[in-house]
């Protein structure tokens, strides 16, 4: 505490390392005994001192520990906080005397302390474009929190106070603040609580003020008032316009009409505030509207815009605020700090809203009046309801640039990163890649979560048939598995639940994986990842591996000549691979070895399994109803092959529900084409057997299951729709 006599807290600068500790403990020791009182002061020289001096005055007797816990204890912000732990924070109270007529703060200058006001009276004083220089709003009585809204902003303060006589103030620095609400969150709530208050009160006088028509010069456009019952302030809404300015000139973004966005306003004539608006919006033209003090004070609760920090997510079963591991590993990156919160939120809300969805893709398209963002959710992008506002487009993806350690300031060229997010429990790998384009960069993130890849085989595989071809090749000694299929066709997936699969009948052997980049950390896997920069190329990786004494080994994708080669070396030096390629059938599988200088006869040689899989929309078993199909649409389904014995024109149809968001689909199911490599397989592929020939009679030996067979099944389980079903055996 300050004193006549410079004691240990007089001038001396926050300790938050120590303060910290005694808020995470709250066991320390007794409060520092105080030091021997002198004589006071008379009131009078005690207001002629402080009018003389243009500064606070420091409080030659300051109020004892006992007393400053007293009054923090009554005040609104820590009523809930013990009186332990305020007898811990009372050491670090400043006291600060100011005397009449002295400003206590100052509107316009920084605020980085909270202030209560300890005896005395002072008053709330208005600043220029809020009810005029100098205007009283509110008397404050002992126990009044002061420089709430600053705080609350983080900016410089937007009213004044006044001491109107003789005064004590407590100053509770911000550091300590800010950890004393960490440790106790009631402590949040109350100051938003108090910020509402204070801004109903705010509001209530400054209409109470009476501004001569003189004053305006001419009588402005009459401005409609509206109640925000009216509307739905969705967080896609509030995304395009920054937190700052909705609290700081209390307003709210209302309605989009085409170009045009309506802003209630509690003080819609003030030209500072609808100057931060036009600044902040970009594709928008703003239309202003009157809503009352009380109704915006209810919605900052309602919506809960949080005077800290609103939450991505609110509850009521929907995921937490995630967690970067990145940020958990850096906590002290420079990069951090030069995003800016509307970025970091905006993205947190994003990922949040596509982890809800089930999307496996997200994409953040730069557009000229705003940022377009769509999930790609059960395989069809989807554009998310509300756009995002076109000043965040840079931040936003350098926010994904920083959270995926890529160079933040290159945006010349592409680039690819991981990066490792945490809701909860629930750890996702999201995979980044950014492109420079016409308006910015456009980055796509595409989520894998674990629950999904590491699920069981027989999950991926519902055909029994599969499963025994599947199960019987990754149980095999040697050779090569190979998981053919599009971009985006889930051959990772596979890869990795056969790779565990694998793990867990065997767990004597060494697995190893050479991958581009890590998908997934999996437990008892030796896992590297390709470094081009650092010339660690597939091949490179490979060659490295197979001196490791590995047992089986992953290869994340056959891109080249050379990787193909490494992989025919390995299939015929003892040891089990796995890999993945891209192809849309089988033959096109034959010819993609092919063109990477492996004929058919070579590749069959090393190989003990082919798999070539497409991912098509799995239907809701929550509203899934069955409907007669089209004559046409059911001879064609007879004709591939795909209607099983004693199907009737009633075959399963999407529905909707909540469960599956009104869509009819919840996720997606792979159809695949197993091929099961033995020696009659080889010695067909040797004699250069017709495609179409060799296919009839791998199914006749029971080494071949196609799509039509796995799709017809799924049809028959009602897993996916007539159309999709033709259209995965096409």
């Amino acid at each position: 505490m300050a004193r006549g006599d410079p004691g240990p807290h007089a001038d001396a600068t926050v300790d938050a390392g120590a303060f910290d500790a005694l808020v995470m403990a709250a066991v320390a020791s007794n409060s520092t005994p105080p030091k021997k009182r002198q004589t006071p002061r008379s009131d009078s020289e005690l207001r002629r001192v402080s009018l003389l001096s243009p500064s606070p005055l420091r409080m030659p007797v300051p109020p004892t520990p006992q007393a400053i816990v007293d009054l923090l204890s009554r005040s609104t912000l820590f009523r809930d906080v013990s009186a332990e732990l305020l007898g811990k924070l009372a050491p670090h109270v400043e006291v600060q005397a100011i005397g009449a007529s002295q400003p206590i703060l100052v509107a316009g200058r920084p605020v980085t302390a909270i202030h209560f006001l300890f005896s005395g009276r002072a008053s709330l004083r208005s600043a220029d474009g809020i009810g005029g220089p100098g205007v009283l709003l509110d008397d404050l009585g002992p126990g009044e929190a002061l420089g709430v809204e600053a705080l609350a902003l983080g900016g410089p303060a937007a009213l004044g106070v006044v001491a109107e006589e003789p005064c004590e103030v407590l100053v509770v620095q911000r550091a300590h603040f800010d950890r004393l609400a960490q440790g106790v969150p009631a402590v949040n709530r109350a100051l938003a609580a108090q910020l509402a208050d204070r801004l109903v009160r705010v509001a209530a006088a400054a209409t109470r003020q009476a501004v001569p028509e003189a004053a305006l010069g001419a009588a402005p456009p009459a401005i409609p008032f509206v109640e925000l019952a009216q509307y739905t302030i969705t967080p896609q809404l509030l995304d395009l316009l920054p937190q700052r300015v909705v609290l700081e000139h209390r307003l709210l973004p209302l309605e989009v009409r085409e170009q045009t966005l309506v802003v209630g306003m509690v003080m819609p004539t003030s030209h500072i505030a609808r100057a931060e608006v036009r600044r902040s919006l970009q594709g928008y033209q703003p239309e202003f509207v009157a809503v009352s003090s009380d109704d915006f004070a209810q919605a900052l609760v309602r919506l809960k815009l949080d005077v800290r920090e609103r939450p991505a997510a609110g509850a009521g079963g929907k995921l937490p605020k995630p967690v970067y591991q990145v940020e958990i590993k850096k906590e002290a990156d420079r990069h951090l700090q030069m995003i800016g919160d509307d970025a970091v939120q905006m993205l947190d809300r994003i990922l949040t809203e596509a982890v809800e969805r089930g999307a496996s893709d997200v994409h953040i398209e730069p557009e000229a009046n705003s940022v377009r963002v769509r999930f790609r959710q059960n395989g069809l992008l989807q554009d998310r309801r509300e756009p995002v506002g076109a000043h965040l487009a840079t931040p936003l993806v350098g926010r994904i640039k920083v959270l995926a350690e890529l160079d933040i300031t290159e945006r010349r060229i592409p680039q690819d990163g991981r990066l490792v997010v945490r809701f909860g429990s629930r750890e996702l790998s999201v995979r980044v890649s950014t492109m420079p384009v016409a308006r910015g960069e456009k980055a796509v993130l595409r989520i894998l979560d674990p629950a999904e890849v590491m699920r069981p085989m027989e999950q991926i595989f519902v055909d029994p048939r599969q499963q025994e071809l599947v199960g019987r090749a990754v149980s095999a000694a040697w050779g090569a598995i190979v998981v053919f299929g599009a971009t985006g066709s889930g051959k990772t997936s596979t890869l990795y639940s056969l790779l565990n699969y694998r793990r867990k009948i065997r767990p004597d052997h060494s697995i190893v994986t050479v991958e581009d980049p890590v998908e997934f950390v999996l437990p008892g896997i030796t896992q590297s990842g390709v470094n081009s920069r650092a010339g660690l190329e597939y091949s490179t990786a490979l060659r490295g591996l197979l001196r490791q004494d590995p047992d089986a080994i992953l290869i994340g994708e056959v891109r080249d000549q050379e990787t193909a080669s490494v992989l025919v070396e390995a299939g015929t030096t003892g040891h089990l691979l796995f890999a993945s390629a891209h192809a849309s059938n089988l033959p096109s599988a034959f010819e993609r070895f092919h063109s990477l200088g492996i004929p058919r006869a070579r590749l069959v040689q090393v190989s003990e399994l082919f798999v070539v899989q497409r991912l098509v929309r799995r239907l809701c078993p929550s509203c899934t109803r069955d409907e007669e199909v089209p004559a046409q649409l059911f001879e064609a389904l007879g004709k591939r092959g795909l209607l099983p014995r004693g199907a009737t024109a009633r075959l399963p149809k999407a529905g909707a529900c909540e469960a599956c968001q009104h869509t009819g689909y919840r996720g997606r199911v792979a159809v695949a084409e197993v091929l099961a490599v033995d020696e009659r397989v080889r010695n067909a592929i040797v004699a250069e057997m017709p495609i179409d020939e060799f296919t009839r009679a791998m199914q006749a030996a029971g080494q071949y299951v196609t799509r039509a067979d796995c799709a017809r099944l799924q049809l028959s389980k009602r897993l996916i729709t007539p159309f999709d079903a033709l259209a995965a055996a096409s």
